[in-house]
């Protein structure tokens, strides 16, 4: 069964699309910004009995570059047989859906993240048929956003940004500028955000020091807000989110706020407060 790490690694590209193409910048290339995405089944079995998932798969539409396919795998580990199932991945959504497509890995460690961006290719060294090169998003290369205004102007980011150095000593920086960030956020903007990192930093907690976390109930399993059941006597300052031992368990289907189609005219949480388009 896989944790809640695993699934906010991938969900929070479900949440914003958008989120790949600001990302991009800091893995070395410069992907347009969409304009249109939907989420699309991530079944790749066909008529065999080996059942093939991909985490997280997007259509994105680009005013510059088309359409194009993007897999989002979380990556907790090194997996031996892990690059042959992404390579058959890649394979089968191009020949599926006839588009170009990208392959992003997260990861929340060094070690794993230098395996994951390895490429690896079949066929003889003479003759390299197939080579994959995935995009690796992790703490090698993601940015450390301790400032609250670089947070609260892109709060899925910042998220993501907490997620992938789970296991630095910068994680606490970055929960607290994302903890400023969400103060004034709606909860149909913050909740989303805050369960994202609750789950993708729940194997981390441990680890998090100076009192940053207190629980709270997810909402993946219960309906109570994060900031209405958060301790009373709890700093103001401090991040106001984790995650209760009892959702260790987290559902595999597609998380209730993650729409299925997506525009560029959905609505953000801008840095002065109010929702922009």
């Amino acid at each position: 069964m896989v944790g809640p790490p695993h699934e906010a690694t991938h969900r929070v590209f479900q949440h914003d699309p958008g989120l790949f193409s600001r990302v991009s910048r800091f893995l070395g290339v410069d992907m347009p910004p969409p304009v249109g995405a939907a989420i699309l089944p991530t079944d790749l079995t066909e008529a065999s009995p080996v059942e093939r998932r991909v985490d997280t798969l997007l259509r994105l539409e680009t005013a510059e570059q088309g359409s194009f396919l993007l897999a989002v795998e979380a990556q907790g580990k090194k997996h031996p047989e892990k690059q042959a199932s992404w390579a058959y991945y890649v394979s089968y959504l191009w020949t599926k859906y006839r588009l170009p497509t990208a392959l992003l890995v997260v990861c929340q460690d060094h070690t794993t993240a230098k395996w994951a961006g390895q490429q690896v290719s079949s066929g003889p060294a003479q003759v390299p048929t197939l080579t994959l090169r995935p995009l690796v998003a992790g703490p090698h290369n993601m940015p450390v956003i301790t400032d609250p205004e670089e947070a609260r102007a892109d709060l899925v980011l910042t998220s993501l940004s907490a997620i992938t150095h789970a296991a630095e000593p910068a994680v606490n920086g970055i929960l607290k500028a994302l903890s400023a960030g969400l103060q004034n956020a709606p909860e149909a903007v913050a909740d989303p955000i805050i369960e994202f990192t609750a789950q993708g930093l729940a194997e981390a907690r441990p680890r998090i020091s100076g009192g940053t976390w207190w629980p709270w109930t997810c909402p993946s399993t219960s309906r109570t807000s994060p900031r209405r059941s958060a301790r009373k006597d709890a700093p103001r300052d401090a991040p106001r989110m984790s995650c209760s031992s009892s959702s260790s368990a987290v559902s595999t289907s597609p998380t209730p706020y993650a729409a299925a189609s997506w525009t560029a005219t959905t609505p953000r949480f801008s840095a002065n407060g109010s929702h922009e388009r």
